[in-house]
């Protein structure tokens, strides 16, 4: 399934960025008074030459953080073509994938007006070519964590693009998304809703698979390179001790080419991190996205409206065998079972499994593999 607009955001500006309390040089700076920023506008959209529909979300932050509902939200052509943008959630505006899909060499802004009658807007930008995607790759390696004082094996995933036919510099960008197939610890003997059945098939609630947005963005350019092409930058580093190296791994890599502007933005965005701190809670500056109100361009706006060139590309890894790890195996409640039956409906359904001391319940997940986010069925383009 190929990303889209919808599904992975930029980052998730919303979530991430907010909390950014420094700025990198190639940013502009801007020092607002902190008394004036009770509430801001903050965006978060993005448009490629991929299929959409892609994807605006607007939200207020600051004392009061809330979705921005009810906006008139546009993404607007050079010569002139304006494609409205449907609300189908709070705060999230959605492009119509049927009447509109972005391409290489064209140039796209945003445009949104709230319920108050402001206006904001971004500047125009074009979407670049994309050199594509070479490989993607990963190495077992053994990495030394400090909170945990030791060593954990694990898998790091590299990316390397293509070169540019033109020998040009280019500005990249890296999102990532990843999917795996794991199992419950025990098999489901039987469920209980209102009265005790058994199951047919114990492993039905066994094996799912679950995808799941990689909160990193990895950014490089071939400035500082002869040969315009990055190679080997590093991606994602996954624990072998984690679940989603259990069995079977899928990372799907999403590159953007994007103009300088837009890389110096989000390259601030990454060098920072993301605290959890609160917006102020530091030094009273932030890093200035590109969208302004046409009405006051001195009213803070944060987050950024990115146009760039996509590409993808998928690999597999299977259970590393380069390392033995073992995973934490949940625990069985042996007592709780015999309350089950003065449970309410609205705990039902309740997974039980069998084990050495007869029936038993555990956590979240341990009985029913559906429970921990994933599902039954793995998705069409999986590859075993």
């Amino acid at each position: 399934m190929p990303f889209k607009s919808a599904t992975i955001r930029s980052t998730s500006i919303i979530g991430l960025i907010l909390p950014l309390l420094t700025l990198s040089s190639c940013t502009e700076q801007f020092w607002p008074e902190l008394e004036e920023l009770n509430q801001f506008v903050v965006v978060d959209g993005m448009v490629t030459n991929s299929p959409g529909p892609y994807t605006v979300t607007l939200a207020y932050s600051g004392a009061k953080s809330e979705p921005i509902t009810n906006a008139e939200v546009f993404i607007i052509e050079e010569d002139g073509d304006r494609h409205l943008l449907i609300e189908r959630y709070e705060g999230e505006y959605y492009s119509d994938s049927l009447a509109f899909q972005a391409k290489v060499g064209g140039s796209y802004r945003l445009e949104f007006m709230l319920e108050d009658g402001s206006l904001y807007e971004s500047p125009f930008s074009t979407i670049l070519p994309n050199p594509g995607i070479d490989t993607v790759r990963g190495e077992a390696q053994w990495r030394y964590f400090d909170e945990l004082q030791e060593e954990i094996p694990g898998y790091q995933f590299f990316v390397s693009s293509n070169p540019t036919p033109d020998n040009r510099d280019i500005f990249l960008l890296w999102q990532m998304e990843g999917t795996y197939e794991y199992t419950a610890d025990y098999p489901a003997y039987y469920i209980f809703s209102g009265n005790l059945y058994s199951v047919d098939n114990i492993y039905e609630y066994y094996t799912c698979w679950r995808t799941y947005k990689l909160s990193q963005m990895v950014a490089a350019d071939t400035r500082s390179l002869q040969q315009k092409q990055v190679i080997g930058k590093p991606l994602v580093f996954l624990k072998g001790n984690d679940k989603k190296l259990s069995h079977r791994y899928s990372l799907l890599t999403r590159q953007l080419s994007v103009n300088k502007e837009t890389y110096e933005f989000w390259e601030a965005v990454i060098e920072q991190g993301f605290p959890s701190a609160s917006l102020y809670s530091a030094q009273p500056y932030l890093i200035k996205g590109n969208v302004s109100n046409t009405q006051d361009p001195e009213e803070p706006v944060l987050g950024y409206f990115t146009v760039a060139g996509a590409s993808e590309s998928r690999i597999y890894q299977n259970n590393p065998p380069e390392f033995e790890v073992t995973y934490n195996t949940c625990a069985l409640d042996y007592d709780s079972i015999r309350w089950i039956w003065g449970l309410p409906p609205s705990e039902w359904p309740i997974f039980i499994t069998q084990g050495d001391e007869g029936l038993a319940l555990s956590g979240d997940g341990c009985i029913d593999c559906r429970a921990a986010g994933g599902q039954l069925t793995p998705p069409d383009w999986w590859v075993e």
